[in-house]
């Protein structure tokens, strides 16, 4: 009955989404790691966009996946900055200081109608506890359905048990563990961006791998999905300006499938991927 739709909410990029069997599935957990300054956040607003988006199923428009972003990092109104940028193609740095032209002006106004159609529910509540994410989450689901649950992200989650204050280490494999099984309990797929630590800068091709993800080994034991951003020109400023919009989204781990590389073009000034 089904044949043309995706088994999963479609990330965007095509390859990706063959990778992980249809998109992401239900239930899953998928972290999204890597260093400062390599687009974890584009990538997981891109993602969070293009799968919110009213899109076509067997020739019949279908409205987006219903998405919670709990962003703990960067408030609404930059969020949606952000939107708004990779939607018109306009300078980011423009949009903050609303240095707009006529044109600028029309494209803004052409994008409403298409970002006022995106099923995206944003909270960004600071020093928010993984208790109260639940609650939300829950209630979210009651009253408008949710398909999908985007964090940004881990390390800024905190604990409500006091056996986890004081032990980094404990407080992450907790919040870890909790959200594993909220993907469980509620079906949908949870997206969650986690940093790196230092030590891939110390190997030569600076590419993260499992051991790099920072304060707990329980992220790599709980997650169905791994995914490590990386671009290289960040490290090898000599590759020249023909590699400066490429980046690489390595799949290092993928419980329910095979792992590889998808590339992808960045577009800084627009904090935006699109598929390479």
């Amino acid at each position: 009955q089904h044949r043309g739709a995706p088994l999963g909410t479609p990330t965007g990029y095509a390859d990706l989404d063959k990778m992980l069997g249809g998109g992401f599935q239900p239930s899953d957990l998928i972290f999204i790691g890597g260093r400062p300054g390599m687009g974890k956040t584009a990538l997981m607003l891109s993602m969070a966009a293009n799968a919110a988006a009213p899109r076509l199923v067997n020739g019949q428009r279908c409205p987006g996946s219903s998405v919670a972003l709990f962003s703990l990092e960067m408030s609404r109104s930059q969020l949606v900055q952000r939107f708004f940028s990779g939607e018109t193609g306009i300078d980011s740095q423009k949009m903050r200081n609303a240095d707009f032209d006529d044109r600028m002006w029309d494209r803004i106004v052409d994008s409403l109608p298409r970002l006022d159609r995106l099923n995206l529910h944003i909270d960004d509540t600071p020093r928010l506890t993984f208790a109260k994410l639940k609650a939300k989450c829950k209630r979210l689901q009651r009253k408008h359905g949710l398909d999908m649950i985007v964090i940004d992200y881990l390390q800024l989650l905190k604990s409500n048990t006091r056996r986890a204050r004081g032990n980094r280490e404990i407080e992450i494999a907790e919040i870890s563990g909790g959200i594993k099984q909220l993907a469980k309990e509620l079906d949908i797929g949870v997206i969650c961006l986690a940093q790196v630590n230092r030590k891939v800068e110390e190997r030569t091709d600076h590419t993260p791998n499992l051991s790099d993800l920072r304060d707990s080994g329980a992220i790599e034991q709980d997650a169905d999905v791994v995914i490590f951003v990386h671009r290289p020109i960040q490290s090898r400023p000599e590759m020249g300006v023909e590699w400066e919009h490429y980046a690489k989204a390595s799949v290092a781990k993928n419980r329910n499938g095979r792992c590889g590389v998808i590339h992808l073009h960045y577009q800084g000034d627009q904090t935006r991927f699109s598929s390479w």
